[in-house]
């Protein structure tokens, strides 16, 4: 986490909007959105207060406008985010500060809709992309996933035979020459 100071918060306005920095003028849908691509990603800082350009229009606060924020995003997240969020002020213009980190398991959603950073945007992931998260999260990999409604009738056994093969020429475990392919799919845990 950066500290920010204002000197800081200027160097980030000049560099602009990156992977994981974005400028919002008003808190809104476009916001979380934001937030769950950060935390699909590699999180980032997320600015209210500041326009694309750079240019510091500020924020009104009340007494509970931190509150209301992080209500939101938490009602809008699943599994919910709990993001940093802090205020800075510069010219008597408030601005709001959410520091959000990347996620470590299955991905974010927002109102169950998912997004990805992808430079300065946030893009929608597509449902392969949301799969190959939740499978990660699980320590899993594809091929280790039981297809419960597959049978040994709808495999190909020419298939079968060159993988056979090719365990036999790797060496990897020994298997009886009159073994049928059912027998060995189970010794070796496939089937």
């Amino acid at each position: 986490m950066i500290e920010l100071t204002i000197e800081k918060l200027f160097e980030l306005i000049v560099s602009g909007e990156s992977e994981t920095i974005e400028f919002k003028e008003s808190f809104g849908d476009e916001v979380l959105e934001a937030i769950g691509a950060f935390a699909n990603a590699r999180g980032g800082h997320l600015f209210i207060g500041i326009k694309d350009s750079g240019k510091i229009c500020g924020l009104q606060l009340g007494k509970k406008t931190l509150e209301d924020i992080a209500n939101r995003i938490q009602d809008a997240t699943d599994p919910r985010l709990q993001p940093s969020i802090s205020t800075i002020k510069h010219d008597n213009k408030n601005i709001v500060v959410i520091l959000v980190t990347a996620g470590t398991g299955t991905p974010i959603s927002v109102r169950g809709r998912y997004f990805r950073r992808a430079g300065r945007t946030n893009q929608r992931m597509s449902h392969e992309e949301i799969m190959q998260r939740m499978i990660l999260s699980t320590g899993l990999s594809w091929d280790a996933i039981i297809e419960d409604g597959a049978t040994l009738a709808a495999l190909d056994p020419e298939h079968i035979s060159r993988f056979v093969k090719t365990v036999k020429d790797k060496g990897r475990i020994s298997i009886p020459e009159q073994a049928s392919d059912q027998e060995i799919l189970r010794k070796l845990n496939h089937y």
